[in-house]
């Protein structure tokens, strides 16, 4: 492994065209605004490996000792978090951006975490040999891959090809054709306008959301012929972070993509298609649409037809490299050893999407321990269902965000490396701008992350430090917070409200909600320190 935090190369960063004042590189990347911080749970090494492995695939396990690379790791909260859950594993986070490097290196030393590190660099320095790096077990890219242009994107297979381990599991989050067919000329106009502006790209961000909003509403056709399908892009351009927006909407590079030909050029570093990290979209198909499909063996073009019923517009791809198929026998196996966690609460749960007959006898059992899926099976309600329909439930479980994978084994893994991280995030996040990051605590438990907010790390601060019973100076620090930020809030009785107008009491009833929702699903991930 690499033997530095953060090593820098003399050609890590592509050298740059001043646009306008803002940089943007000869890439076509921008690179004057940083990525928000975000967790991304479908990177997990074990839900990576579960998927592949229980649709057959003989892919890698999470044992200890496996390594991970994450391309374009933007400030690092991903590697990190998985570094922390996963403390066997180690974890390189690569980027050419050297305000993220920093970032990630300071959280990682903050926290202690002595099985991660980042390093500076581009993906041309990496596919040319210039920083030594092992192979891996594991690579994830996420958005990057369409947000760069086609060379870079060729460097991308050559890393691939160079550095992902035979059985190694490799995860392609990317814009996707169709879901983009009406909203790509929207980006590209966004483009074309931001750049014949002067100044920063904050700056030309801010003139353009203005100048496409006077645009929409001036009735042109475009925009009132294709009103359904571009108004949630323009909400999002309008709406969600300056970092995501500059990266999505002024990137140069970008540009949506098919899924066969995403799958035909990786195919070329011996990667073949194992299954998509969300599994819900063919339990949504009615039986004209599965009628599609009959004739069609040719897996690439199946997905195709797939995003064309569903108008996809984000793809998580799973490739597995030089795979073999498992035994019936080795999937039972691995059955015996993977099953799920709750990791929701019970109430937060909208029962009318699966069948509350076999949901509820889960529900009951998971609430006392994470469970193998062979434990699972011998669950009564599920008694005569096969272990594929009692895996295909789980899965769907776990997409909907209410369960996440569990491994067995895992489960001797120290906990204090996610301990010591969750309070250098939790310290992060209560100060974090609402929209600006999407913060998690990590869980040694799921071998993953959770979900945590502004208001969730406030109660993990008190709960972890001198204030467990939540008194005042919590809930003060919890009111300021509210009312320096100007966003709709629930309160009790499912009322909705701005926060600058949350009283002293609603706030008080805001904690106690989250102490008496969280803190159960905290206890069974283990992210509590001490608990």
């Amino acid at each position: 492994m690499p033997s530095c935090r953060r090593a820098v190369v003399p050609s890590a960063v592509p050298r740059s065209a001043f646009l306008g004042g803002g940089v943007i590189t000869d890439t076509g990347y921008v690179t004057d605004i940083d990525y928000p911080d975000y967790f991304h749970s479908q990177m997990s090494p074990l839900l990576l490996s579960s998927l592949c492995r229980l649709a057959g695939f003989d892919a890698v396990r999470p044992e200890p000792g496996f390594t991970y690379l994450e391309l374009g790791a933007g400030a690092g909260m991903t590697t990190a978090v998985l570094a922390a859950a996963n403390p066997e594993g180690r974890f390189v986070g690569t980027d050419f951006n050297p305000r993220h490097i920093a970032a990630g290196t300071q959280m990682i030393r903050a926290a202690g975490l002595t099985n991660a590190s980042f390093l500076e660099c581009g993906f041309a320095d990496l596919a040319e040999g210039k920083v030594a790096l092992p192979a891996f077990d594991y690579v994830a890219l996420s958005g990057v891959y369409s947000w760069v242009d086609a060379e870079q994107r060729e460097h991308v297979l050559t890393i691939l090809d160079r550095h992902v381990k035979p059985g190694g599991v490799v995860y392609i989050n990317y814009n996707a054709m169709p879901g983009w067919a009406v909203s790509a000329p929207l980006q590209r106009l966004i483009l074309e306008y931001s750049e014949a502006l002067d100044g920063g790209v904050l700056h030309r961000l801010s003139a353009t959301r203005e100048w496409v909003d006077r645009l929409v509403h001036a009735d042109g056709r475009f925009f009132s012929s294709h009103e359904a399908a571009l108004r949630p892009r323009l909400d999002s351009f309008g709406q969600w972070a300056d970092g995501y927006v500059a990266h999505e909407f002024i990137n140069r590079g970008w540009q949506a993509l098919f899924h066969t030909d995403v799958a035909r050029a990786v195919a070329g570093a011996g990667l073949e298609f194992a299954g998509s990290v969300s599994p819900v979209r063919p339990l949504r198909r009615t039986p004209e649409q599965r009628k599609l499909f009959e004739g069609i063996t040719d897996r690439a073009l199946r997905e195709v037809v797939a995003d064309f019923l569903d108008d996809t517009q984000f793809r998580e791809d799973v490739y597995v490299r030089q795979p073999r198929r498992l035994s019936p026998r080795e999937r039972g196996e691995w059955c015996d050893e993977v099953g799920l966690c709750l990791t929701e609460r019970r109430g937060a749960m909208h029962l009318h999407t699966v069948s509350s007959r076999l949901l509820n006898p889960l529900l009951d059992a998971l609430e006392q321990r994470p469970m193998t899926f062979t434990e699972i099976a011998q669950v009564p309600a599920f008694s005569g269902l096969s272990m594929a329909a009692v895996v295909a439930f789980g899965e769907r479980l776990t997409a909907e965000g209410w369960t996440s994978p569990y491994l067995r084994s895992a489960q001797a893994n120290s906990a204090e490396p996610a301990w010591r991280l969750n309070r250098v995030l939790a310290e992060r996040a209560q100060t974090a701008a609402p929209q600006s990051a999407h913060y998690a605590l990590a869980s040694p438990v799921i071998s993953s992350g959770v979900p945590l907010n502004f208001i969730q790390a406030q109660v993990y601060l008190a709960l972890t430090g001198d204030d467990p019973g939540l008194g005042a100076d919590t809930v003060e620090r919890v009111l300021a917070r509210l009312h320096d930020c100007d966003i709709q809030v629930e309160i009790s009785g499912n009322a909705v409200k701005r926060s600058s107008e949350v009283t002293r009491a609603e706030a008080v009833d805001i904690l106690h909600a989250i102490r008496d929702s969280r803190v159960p699903v905290w206890r069974r991930l283990r992210v509590l320190a001490g608990e």
